[in-house]
């Protein structure tokens, strides 16, 4: 038992190792992976079909960040870069064919997202100002209120270089 308690302190405590070196500002992170209802993930699955050819994964991945309120589900989705994230507050991910969707806010909290017991290391660095490189897009590929799962309507707002398809908002 006190094996198991030393590995999972010594676990905990290499997952959450922030240092600086060079000036930069890099997080090495163990997150817990999720995975999604059917309904949503067909849209992230979509997401990623529809731009393959612009976001490698070996360069990027999807920032998702996901808020809830009594009447509303709120879901953005942007394309960032491994090394010029804009935040390092991620709390999970979820993995559709073999893009990683980095997870933030109330996600835990609704019944669309359901953790497994797979871990994941990953390796962010911090952009060098708050809007990042990406953050170029002057108009969504798919924004407005999306009736596809149970429950609350939500309300998305995807940013992508290629239009999401199969999916219409009103």
């Amino acid at each position: 038992m006190k094996k198991i308690i030393i590995g999972i302190f010594l676990i905990t405590i290499t997952c959450n190792l922030i240092y600086a070196y060079s000036g930069e500002l890099k997080d090495n992170k163990c997150l817990s992976e999720y995975r999604t209802e059917k309904c949503l993930y067909d849209l992230l699955s979509s997401v990623v079909l529809s731009n393959t050819q612009f976001y490698n994964p070996t360069k990027y991945y999807y920032s998702l960040e996901f808020h809830t309120t009594q009447n509303r589900r709120s879901l953005y989705i942007a394309p960032e870069m491994w090394n010029n994230a804009r935040t390092l507050e991620y709390s999970g991910f979820i993995n559709v064919r073999g893009m990683l969707f980095l997870c933030k806010g109330d996600f835990r909290k609704d019944s669309l997202f359901y953790k497994t017991t797979v871990v994941k290391k990953v390796m962010l660095k911090l952009s060098e100002n708050k809007i990042g490189l990406l953050q170029s897009f002057n108009e969504p590929s798919l924004e407005g209120t999306l009736k596809i799962c149970k429950g609350v309507p939500i309300d998305v707002s995807i940013y992508t270089k290629g239009k999401i398809s199969g999916y219409s908002t009103k």
